[in-house]
């Protein structure tokens, strides 16, 4: 799918004191988490001062990567080497040891953090070229446990298992999730990982098998070297060291998906890449015996200006900064360079020393990985957030210059259909799956900025899309196939809470429980089970008889029976009577946990009844998976009783309930799948529901 992204503004001229001066911006509230740096052989620098100051402090010895983050005011919360992981007091978080980055790899770590769960961070780590069977590994932070200092609650999760050393971040269209971007070695496959306030999408990435192969018959070192989004999530820039070639990717911001773009070629080994501001230049540092080049590229025009030339094998790697400057490692060196200016084409992109001393501690060839979305600040912008369960998407207008005027536009591709909304956020439900453009319009006085975005709607996946439990006979073998949804990313299979298989259908040939994740192609995930029983033996027919408007039954082994009015399906009861609500033709049949095939009684005429009215119970139970708590709605004021059992059939939890509304806090149960009873004197129901 092709993404339109467009964004036309007038320039404001914004005055500051120092070149470095911050201004929290409502189009990027994460623009100061990259404001402190550790890097090098312990060096350290504080853009949150005017100027820039370095920090002695940082506990980083490392020849390449390494990674920081900070909170939205550009305070440190913690930094890593890729190897070990420090608080903002510097002490090693709790288990924040023995994580799976490299001494000497290119970005050997980066941390994000979704927008909507601020206590969970993810550090994504790369091994050295050298050990690229050691792959791209998750570990997992959480900020608000061991009295507030952080501890690593998961570590090294291998989610690629063969990953060159490169690692790249950027926002999701929809401006709240996150793409994570690596290489797998000796092939020309890039992994998207989507990060979203849930989850990962480990075991579905999207694969995009573009440019050229990164193959071991060059040697480890094309497994190097920097991999890098453009600031506006169009681009992606990946250099080759052996190969001598930069290779440029258009990117899908929506879908995950790159495609090849074209190639620079060199005369030199490249390894440091950066966008400029704008996403019109490429900055690249290109590497040969004796001596080290700086060039600036032009990627629409295709020119090629020299910026520097170092007589020694020093610059190396390229980081952008606060306030749209870029800044280039000096290898053992206790100073850096910056471009002060890097949208401007040639020498006039002003490359300077920056005038800060890092003594006593030095750069080496890396710098800290970040978002690239930290750095991308434009006039306007908006987030979106999709309810996948009726296909609704809540807006949320971004502005930098205080616009009062707010017009939204949604229209669908190719059809004359589109709805006008006049509010900064909106919420508007489609009715139809498709391409849709988004126009949002602000204005203030006689400024006017517009901002398009395009989405790409998808159809609802049925909740019970695995059918209905069953049941088989003991001893006859049996092969039953469960089918995912049709049109969808991925799925993924469990036997049992293990993990089994992601193929679109699955072979069931024992009993238990099965599940199955789907995710759609909108990153929604829908989750369904199905119980599949050994029946143990056969049951004998219940007897059946009427008194009054009470139709009576009896059994001695059933342990529930199940009612059906005019050869339909009518009701469940524990009890062995049923009170007539209606007239037609009843019957019945015994059943027990475990036993099936039970036998049906002859039918019984119901002609007349006493009673005229009667409502059927109305229950909604919700939401299902649930992750605390769960609601239930009855539309009858009689008393029932709520009892939940785990999957061997033990009651955890028993409750009498008489409410139209009532909530039932699940918090202290563990992870698993659970059978939900809700019951009175003549009526019955269960339901699985699944606690995450």
């Amino acid at each position: 799918m092709t993404k339109t992204y467009n964004i036309s503004f007038l320039i404001l001229a914004f005055c500051s004191i120092s070149v470095f001066a911050q201004r929290t911006y409502e189009t990027n509230p994460d623009a100061k988490r990259a404001n402190v740096w550790y890097f090098g052989q312990n060096a350290g620098i504080n853009f949150n001062t005017n100027p820039p100051t370095a920090l002695t402090d940082g506990k980083v010895n490392t020849w390449e990567g390494s990674a920081s983050i900070c909170d939205t005011s550009g305070n440190l919360l913690f930094y890593t080497d890729g190897r070990t992981v420090w608080n903002k007091n510097h002490d090693t978080i709790e288990n924040g040891f023995g994580l799976l980055g490299g001494l000497s790899s290119t970005q050997s770590a980066t941390i994000v953090n979704h927008k909507l769960n601020d206590s969970l961070y993810y550090i994504f780590t790369t091994p050295n070229a050298t050990q690229t069977n050691i792959g791209l590994n998750l570990n997992i932070v959480n900020l608000k446990q061991n009295n507030g200092n952080g501890k690593l609650i998961a570590k090294n999760i291998n989610i690629l298992s063969n990953s060159c050393e490169k690692l790249a971040v950027i926002n999701h269209l929809n401006n709240n999730d996150l793409w994570i971007l690596s290489h797998e070695w000796n092939s020309n496959r890039f992994y998207s990982f989507l990060v979203t306030d849930k989850n990962i999408n480990l075991h579905c990435p999207i694969i995009s098998s573009t440019g050229a192969l990164l193959q071991t018959q060059f040697g480890s070192l094309n497994a190097t070297g920097q991999l890098k989004f453009s600031n506006n999530a169009s681009f992606v820039a990946n250099t080759f060291v052996m190969n001598k070639q930069t290779e440029l990717f258009k990117f899908n911001n929506e879908t995950g998906v790159l495609i090849f773009w074209k190639s620079i070629n060199h005369t030199r080994q490249p390894y440091g890449v950066e966008f400029s501001p704008n996403d019109s230049l490429l900055y690249i540092t290109e590497q040969s015996i004796d001596s080290n080049f700086f060039y600036q590229y032009n990627i629409f025009n295709n020119s090629k200006v020299l910026i520097a030339k170092s007589k020694f094998k020093d610059i190396q790697a390229i980081q952008g900064c606060v306030n749209k400057k870029i800044i280039i490692a000096e290898n053992d060196s206790s100073y850096l360079y910056i471009v002060n200016k890097p949208n401007i084409i040639g020498l006039d992109c002003d490359y300077n020393k920056l005038n800060i001393n890092l003594n006593p501690n030095k750069s080496s060839y890396g710098l800290p990985s970040f978002n690239q979305s930290y750095f991308y600040i434009p006039s306007i912008n908006f987030s979106y957030q999709l309810n996948c369960i009726n296909n609704s998407i809540t807006f949320k207008g971004q502005d930098t210059f205080f616009a009062n005027i707010h017009t939204w536009r949604i229209k669908k591709l190719n059809t004359q259909e589109e709805t006008s909304y006049f509010t900064k956020y909106i919420k508007h439900t489609f009715v139809d799956i498709g391409k849709y453009e988004i126009r949002y319009i602000v204005q203030r006085g006689i400024r006017v900025d517009t901002i398009t975005k395009q989405i790409e709607l998808y159809p609802k996946i049925n909740k019970n899309f695995l059918g209905n439990d069953t049941v088989y006979e003991a001893g006859i073998p049996f092969n039953k196939i469960l089918k995912a949804p049709e049109n969808i990313h991925c799925q993924s299979w469990y036997y049992q809470d293990t993990l089994r298989s992601s193929t679109p259908s699955y072979s069931a040939t024992q009993k238990g429980t099965y599940i199955c994740k789907v995710t759609s192609k909108a990153f929604c995930e829908v989750w369904d089970t199905i119980v599949i029983n050994e029946c143990i033996n056969n049951l004998q027919e219940p007897s059946l008889f009427r008194t009054r408007d009470t139709l009576r039954t009896w059994h001695i082994n059933a342990d529930s029976f199940v009612w059906y009015r005019n050869n339909q399906f009518y009701k469940v009861t524990k009890q062995p009577f049923l009170a007539l609500i209606d007239t037609g033709t009843y019957r019945v049949e015994a059943a027990k946990k475990g036993h099936c095939n039970s036998k049906s009684i002859g039918s019984n005429y119901v002609q007349k009844l006493n009673i005229t009215k009667f409502n059927d119970y109305d229950f909604r139970i919700y939401p299902n998976p649930t992750d605390g708590n769960l609601n239930i709605d009855i539309d009858n004021h009689q008393i029932f009783v709520v009892r939940l059992f785990d999957n061997i059939g033990k009651l955890v939890l028993e409750k009498n309930i008489n409410s139209n509304h009532t909530i039932i806090n699940l918090d202290i149960l563990n992870s698993g799948i659970y059978t939900l009873s809700i019951s009175n004197a003549n009526f019955i129901i269960n339901k699985k529901i699944i606690k995450q």
